[in-house]
């Protein structure tokens, strides 16, 4: 019979040791002008070498040095705040990474995402927040988007969406996240806010601020047994007119809801004789033509009109166009 002195594998090793890399250049958190940004990494390998070296900005693919010392420059690098990775590769495919944080000029600037503000009344597609990332336009409480659809580079998690009109909801909503909308009211007044959502087991609540003031209070979603049985809840706030961002704020809560979209009108506002949502001149001229008319559109004041066009009808025009300034 066959016996011998060791085993078979006796006192070997088979394990892979990985390579070791780190950043050397920039520091990490290192604030730098805008330009040509020079990335310099140190990488060795014990048990064989190092084939390349990757640099990334996020998960974006910059390029790669395959003889040490290890950089890459990064050409023309514009204002925001970045995550840079260098990757190193052995001879056998196993690899390491290092990743440091970097601010380059300004940093991220908040931005509307189809480039101009949402125009106030209208509908607003909630995956359609503004650009400037993390802690900037939006807060995830997780990495990555879960829905995997839409805007991949985002941590916002985006789905499809199962309600009238298709395209995309967000979802997987966790305690204290938010989005934010750059919009643009054309006149002061008060304006009623409904959202698009839906609800599995156990609802939730929101509020939305404009300008970093809560203007909805608390608002429930109710439970719609299914995550794309959708409904409609609403509040309504008063707005002032200008650019202002609209922050959609979840709840301090474990509670689970989608939501599709938000759709703001504006209420009626008196002395908007012609329905254009603000009080302006064509009021006005409206109310001259009406002029001690009786039981006519220009009669405002008081409420629910006097009977005749009037003085009282001119202050109570004039008292809200001022407003809406």
């Amino acid at each position: 019979p066959y016996h011998p002195l060791f085993a078979y594998g006796y006192g070997l090793d088979y394990s892979i040791i990985v390579p070791a890399i780190s950043i050397t250049n920039p520091s990490d958190e290192a604030n730098l002008p805008a330009g040509d940004i020079v990335i310099e990494a140190t990488a060795s390998d014990s048990d064989g070498f190092i084939a390349a070296v990757e640099f990334y900005e996020g998960s974006n693919y910059l390029g790669e040095d395959t003889t040490a010392p290890y950089s890459f420059t990064w050409v023309s690098a514009p204002d925001g705040s970045y995550t840079i990775m260098a990757r190193a590769i052995d001879n056998v495919g196993a690899l390491s990474i290092d990743t440091i944080s970097i601010t380059v000029g300004a940093g991220i600037s908040q931005a509307p995402f189809h480039g101009s503000p949402f125009a106030i009344p209208g509908k607003i597609e909630a995956e359609d927040f503004d650009t400037g990332g993390e802690g900037v336009a939006y807060h995830d409480s997780d990495a990555g988007n879960n829905g995997g659809q839409y805007r991949t580079s985002e941590d916002v998690d985006i789905e499809g969406c199962a309600d009238t009109g298709g395209g995309y909801d967000v979802g997987w909503l966790a305690n204290n996240e938010w989005l934010e909308y750059t919009v643009d009211v054309p006149a002061a007044g008060e304006y009623t806010i409904e959202a698009r959502v839906a609800s599995n087991t156990t609802g939730g609540n929101f509020h939305i601020e404009f300008g970093g003031v809560d203007k909805t209070g608390n608002i429930n979603v109710p439970v719609t047994d299914g995550w794309q049985n959708w409904t409609t809840v609403s509040a309504t706030a008063t707005l002032s007119a200008g650019t202002q961002v609209m922050r959609f704020a979840n709840a301090d809560s474990s509670d689970e809801y989608n939501i599709n979209y938000f759709d703001i009108s504006a209420n009626s506002i008196r002395g908007d004789l012609d329905g254009d949502g603000t009080v302006d001149t064509f009021d006005l001229r409206i109310m001259a033509s009406e002029w001690q008319s009786v039981g006519v559109l220009a009669d405002i004041e008081p409420v629910g009109g006097d009977g005749t066009v009037n003085f009282r009808d001119f202050a109570a025009l004039a008292i809200n166009w001022l407003q809406s300034i």
